[in-house]
């Protein structure tokens, strides 16, 4: 599985859709500092599914997403596509078919974070299922980054285990083992917590019953308290009775009287209406005097008003006079004013209009100089920049001729200083004698033939042992299913039976059969079997006998007759059969040509078998209701044909069936019981021979693991002898071959180091004199811009006064030019006013004229004559009206004589109406009490009949005290829970349930457990493996990285899947005890000594290396170049790096830009084909 490119669209400095492609084994990403390479790697951890934002260097997850910069805006969301090329079937899995894997996760910023595989939505754990054990996650090493390298040599025991655990592949095992435990955990919780609601509910039923107790007492009292309350309601309802009887006998008493009264009223409402007729006619003829008094009266008013109309008329026209007049004055004076001001105006304004001209002509000439300054101005100001600009070059130069003598100085330092540490290396070399390396290899080759047996005798036990835990597996299926079958007919026989046991639930019956000691006996079902389909017809010509009991003799029912049960129920006696009678009918039974009933039944006893012969004996069977019709012409008036189903035929009826009893399905229950019961026993007997098979399987999986414990004891053991021989040879072969290579490099490198020290001290002789001769130029270049700067200053003063000047000429014309305007809108607003003026005069001169006509027509003599004529008649009308207002008087008081005799009558006819209503009051209210009684009786449903007999023996009173006294019994008895019975019977029910799922409960807590500990012991098996092999490799490659040393992982315990790890390492000449106290280079090599360990045990697909190399020199870089290209046969890398020697190994380089800042690019370059392209353009030069 190879990375083929990455896709990034928006994720923090890649803003735009950007492709990076990894075609291949060997790509390196190069460019400036923060141009967003460690991007690349931060994009491919987060699309993996790291979640936490520090990994990634943000302080959120939301800090991935571009957040803008100086030209361009915010993105809504990030998305980074890692595509894998799959074409080996690599991955396995649902995804194995697919040759392309694409991995995508998109970020937006409301915080909702998607993960896709091949464009389908997944969960982010399906991609981390993806590459568990794989060395690719968030635990795993095969992505390091900045800083990482520092991490591991600093990592805690515990975070050093993770990577030996992703190396060896048990982080899925992990996962396992913490999804089991975390379901392990939540089923004790179940089981703690139904073994609390099992408690809960032993006492719930405890209360129940005690419950179900009170229910039935409290039934028993309502009844009595009904009965009372039956006879209280007849009683009221007989006295509402008598009641409205009385009530109809006064009432039609008062109805006669109140006739009486009714005459009376009428007579005076008559004469009444007569003497009415007489004062209207009298009110008639004095309101048409008023009315003629109220128009003279009108007229005189209207006379008087209009005098006094003309007289305020006269002042009015008066006071609009001398107003008009005074207004007429007043104008004449204003007009005057205005024609003063405005001939001032006009003056003001021709003086502004010659000041403005002379301030125009200033203007232009103070402006006609500021081109000539301004030229003056910017040519110095142009001759200091230049001064400046060199001065700066020159600066500029001299610090970076600095720059280089410091660090020639520093190279040649350092140069002398390793030249000294490598000729003391090279006289503390040593060598080592052949003899001793061939002796140490013949004893690796005993070991080697004595773990070759061993290991294969290890591989034969392993096989049987697996065969074992198959074989034991196997047989714990068996025993959890047939746990699982047992349990659920254990659950269906007690529903079964709790349902049969329903038949024996009547408390009355039950109390009436324990009273006769009949209860202990069985019942007629339970003793009988018939063929299956045939329950309902037997159960319809049975019925209620099915649930009977048999009889020693029948005669004791005489002693049960006054106190017989409350339903229907059977007692039959077994001692006294018909067997002639029943012989006989037997015998003339052939006629209907159809089977009997009898024959589909099986009985044990035989006296119930002849009672059954008895009651059966007429009962014939048919499978087809037609065929029953057809037959019935041949039955006897007691024979029937029974279908199927229970229909049942006569000669003369066709009878339909349906359950009507809790004894239907009895018998179909009671098969079904007993079949169950054979069902449960073959269970439980396998499941007893499953467990003998198991406790063998087991204590055989035990004798091989421990046969196999002491043969992988006995290896590790060789093994560790021939690992510690091999590594003695390897020590030796190695200091012999180091010591030969180290010399030869000693001689090289001391060689180098002195060209180099005396290319060093030629630079270093030649900068020294390019910076004193820069001193010397800056010198000058100073004096001379400190001359350009007073003259740029002198210049520049001159133009700031002349623009001044400027400014203040503008302002002066433009205050003039505004001084103008303001005199000829002052003029304008003179005319106007003078023009208003003049026509106002015009208009009070007319006015004026107007009034004193108005005021001369007005005369008062005529309507004063008038006034007279009319108060002479209204003296005339008022003596009439005092004549008719008498005769009036008089016939008022007739009027109230006839009221006051019409209001007596009225009144005691009022009177006698509502006595009359309240008799019939009464006798409504009786009977509405009588109806209200008859429906309370008829909702009751009591029968009348019956309780007669009892009515009057007790009164009112003393039925009420009695159901009084019942009520009060019932209070005692508490609150009372009616559907205890039902809740009885449910919490039974659940009990049962509960037992069962305890049960399995148990059952997947033994599981479980299981799983954990098959899960460790795969675990620390794989662990001790690749413990051992991560150490041998280690012994290998950090030699080589090292030149000598030594480096080891040790446990910090026993506990091997508990304990964490530490990292010891000692390179060449070094004794330290702890590996902090290494150099930051050599800290840098012992972590990629372990990473390429663990990269040679497990080879993750591919590898992400940030910058690792850049604490190393050039020695320790080239080591680190040759060990990832020997690694790229399995791992694919991509690198970040800044060191040319590491660029070189790139068979790809990616770079990366940021020409726009803040927004990274990608440009690459196949260095193969451009070594190609190079070598034609060569070619074709030379040609």
């Amino acid at each position: 599985m190879r990375l083929a490119y990455i896709k990034l669209a928006g994720f923090k400095s890649f803003a735009e859709p950007t492709t990076v492609p990894i075609s291949h084994d060997l790509v390196g990403i190069v460019g400036p500092n923060g141009c967003g390479k460690s991007n690349v790697i931060d994009a491919v951890r987060w699309v993996l599914g790291e979640s936490k934002a520090s990994a990634l260097r943000g302080d959120s997850m939301q800090d991935v997403i571009f957040s803008g910069s100086e030209n361009r805006k915010a993105i809504g969301r990030a998305s980074v596509e890692i595509v894998f090329d799959n074409h080996l079937n690599k991955i396995t899995g649902q995804w194995s078919s697919y040759t392309e894997i694409a991995i995508k996760r998109v970020l937006h910023r409301n915080g909702i974070s998607s993960y896709f595989i091949n464009n389908l939505q997944v969960r982010r754990r399906d991609i981390s299922d993806l590459f568990l054990g794989t060395g690719v996650g968030s635990h795993g090493y095969a992505i390091i980054e900045q800083g990482m390298i520092s991490r591991i040599i600093e990592a805690k025991p515990l975070e050093l285990k993770n990577f030996l655990e992703e190396a060896a592949g048990i982080s899925q095992y992990r996962e396992r083992r913490h999804d089991t435990s975390l379901r392990l955990t939540e089923t004790r919780k179940n089981l703690i917590r139904l073994e609390d609601i099992h408690q809960e509910l032993e006492t719930q039923l405890q209360r129940l019953e005690t419950q179900a107790n009170t229910a039935m007492q409290y039934q028993l009292l309502q009844d009595a308290a009904h009965k009372s309350q039956s006879l209280l309601w007849l009683q009221r309802r007989a006295d509402a009775m008598h009641q409205r009887d009385a009530a109809k006998k006064e009432i039609q008493k008062l109805e006669v009287e109140l006739g009486i009264t009714l005459s009376t009223q009428h007579n005076a409402e008559k004469d009444y209406e007569n003497t009415r007729k007489k004062e209207q006619a009298i009110n008639e003829q004095l309101l048409q005097i008023q009315g003629q008094l109220y128009s003279a009266d009108a007229e005189i008013g209207r006379l008087q008003q209009e005098i006094t109309y003309l007289r305020n008329t006269q002042d009015r026209l008066t006071q609009q006079i001398q107003r008009t007049d005074a207004q007429l004055q007043e104008n004449h004076q204003l007009k005057e004013t205005r024609l003063e001001n405005l001939r001032h105006w006009r003056q003001e304004k021709a003086d502004a209009e010659l000041s403005h001209q002379c301030k125009i002509i200033v203007y232009k000439e103070e402006n006609n100089k500021l081109p000539a300054v301004e030229t003056e101005f910017f040519n110095h100001q142009k001759k200091l920049n230049a001064y400046r600009d060199n001065l700066l070059i020159l600066e500029q130069t001299n610090q970076l001729e600095e720059n280089h003598l410091s660090h020639a100085e520093k190279n040649i330092q350092q140069l002398e200083t390793r030249f000294a540490r490598l000729s003391n290396e090279q006289n503390e070399l040593i060598s080592i004698e052949p003899s001793m390396l061939m002796e140490l290899q013949s004893e690796i080759a005993h070991i080697e033939r004595a773990l070759k047996d061993g290991t294969l005798k290890c591989k034969s036990l392993e096989n049987h042992l697996s065969d074992a835990a198959i074989n034991k597996q196997h047989i714990i299926d068996n025993i959890q299913a047939l746990q699982h079958a047992l349990s659920q007919a254990i659950a269906r026989f007690s529903a079964l039976d709790d349902l049969q046991k329903k038949l024996n639930n009547n408390q009355d019956l039950n109390t009436w059969l324990s009273k006769h000691k009949l209860d202990l006996l069985p019942r007629l079902w339970q003793k009988i079997h018939i063929t299956p389909e045939w329950e309902n017809a037997l159960e319809a010509v049975l019925r209620e006998r099915l649930n009977g009991i048999e009889s020693e003799q029948l005669d004791h029912v005489l002693n049960w007759i006054d106190d017989a049960p409350n339903l229907k129920w059977t007692i039959f006696d077994k001692n006294q059969p018909n067997l002639s009678d029943a012989a006989s009918r037997s015998a003339t039974h052939n006629l209907v040509n159809c089977r009997k009933l009898l024959v589909f039944l099986t009985v044990a006893q035989p006296e119930i078998r002849q009672v059954l012969e008895n009651w059966l004996y007429p009962v014939y069977v048919t499978e087809d209701t037609k065929e029953g019709l057809i037959k019935r012409a041949a039955l006897k008036p007691d024979e029937i044909i029974v279908t199927r189903q229970g229909h049942i035929i006569t000669h003369n009826s066709f009878t339909f069936y349906a359950p009507d009893s809790d004894l239907h399905g009895v018998l179909s229950r009671q098969q079904e019981l007993i079949q169950i019961q054979t069902e449960i026993d073959q269970h439980e007997s396998s499941l007893q021979k499953q467990r003998i098979l198991l406790s063998e399987a087991e204590q055989q999986h035990i004798e091989l693991t421990n046969i196999l414990r002491t043969v992988n004891e006995n290896n590790k053991q060789l093994q560790e002898q021939w690992h510690k021989q091999q590594l003695e040879v390897v020590k030796l072969t190695q200091v012999n071959e180091r010591t030969t290579h180290r010399n030869e490099q000693i001689n090289f490198e001391l060689t180098e180091i002195r060209r180099a020290l005396d290319h060093e001290i030629s630079l270093q002789k030649s900068a020294k004199t390019r910076f004193e001769n820069n001193l010397i130029q800056i010198e000058t270049l100073k004096n001379d811009e400190k001359q350009a700067q007073s003259t740029w200053e002198a210049t520049n003063q001159a133009l700031i006064n002349l623009r001044q000047k400027i400014l203040q000429s503008a302002q002066e014309v433009q205050e003039a030019a505004f001084h103008v305007k303001t005199c000829q809108n002052k003029i304008i607003e003179i005319e106007i006013h003078i023009q208003t003026i003049e026509a106002d005069l015009q208009k009070l001169t007319e006015n004026h004229t107007n009034l004193v006509g108005e005021k001369e027509k007005l005369d008062t003599n005529r309507i004063n004559a008038l006034l007279h004529d009319a108060q002479a008649q209204r003296k005339l009308i008022e003596q009439a009206a005092l004549q008719v207002r008498h005769e009036a008087s008089n016939i008022v008081k007739e009027l109230q004589e006839i009221e006051n005799i019409r209001m007596t009558s009225e009144q005691k006819s009022y009177s006698l109406r509502e006595t009359i209503s309240k008799f019939q009051l009464k006798e409504q209210a009786a009977a509405i009490t009588m109806s209200q009684f008859d429906t309370l009786i008829n909702e009751a449903d009591i029968e009348v009949e019956l309780l007669l007999p009892l009515l009057n023996k007790k009164n009112t009173t003393a039925l009420q005290s009695e159901i009084d006294q019942i009520n009060t019994k019932i209070a005692e008895l508490g609150p009372v829970n009616l559907g205890a019975l039902k809740e009885l019977e449910i919490a039974r029910a659940r009990g049962s349930n509960l037992l069962i799922q305890l049960h399995d409960i148990g059952a997947a807590i033994a599981t479980l457990d299981n799983a954990i500990q098959q899960i460790d012991r795969e675990t620390q098996s794989r662990l001790n493996d690749t413990f051992y092999l991560i150490n041998k490799y280690l012994d290998e490659i950090f030699p080589v990285i090292f030149t000598g040393g030594r480096a080891r992982l040790e446990f910090c315990d026993n506990k091997i899947l508990d304990s964490g790890l530490l990292l010891m390492a000692q390179p060449p000449g070094k004794k330290n005890s702890s590996i902090h106290l290494l150099s930051g280079g050599e800290k840098a090599l012992t972590a990629l000594a372990l990473i390429f360990s663990l990269f040679r045990l497990n080879p993750a697909p591919f590898c992400l290396l940030d910058e690792v190399d850049a604490p190393l020199d050039d020695n320790n870089t080239k080591r680190f170049c040759e060990i990832v290209k020997n690694m790229t046969q399995h791992t694919q890398f991509l690198f970040i790096s800044h060191n040319k020697i590491t660029m070189e190994m790139a068979q790809r380089l990616i770079g990366v830009t940021m020409q726009e800042q803040g927004v990274s690019r990608i440009v690459t370059v196949d260095l193969a084909d451009a070594i190609t392209m190079g070598k034609r353009d060569k070619q074709a030069a030379i040609q």
